[in-house]
């Protein structure tokens, strides 16, 4: 499981940069938006 304060920097910063998840997951590279999104999160809420 990734530190508390890493999953918080990683959503700030994407709110910050003004990205909704499936922005992030575009810019991602994600091809299926939806599974990326789901991982983007999964990945905010529980590490």
């Amino acid at each position: 499981m990734m530190s508390k304060n890493l999953l918080r920097h990683i959503k700030q910063e994407r709110i910050k940069k003004g990205l909704n998840t499936a922005q992030l997951s575009e810019t991602m590279g994600y091809t299926n938006i939806n599974k990326g999104m789901r991982r983007i999160i999964d990945l905010e809420r529980e590490g």
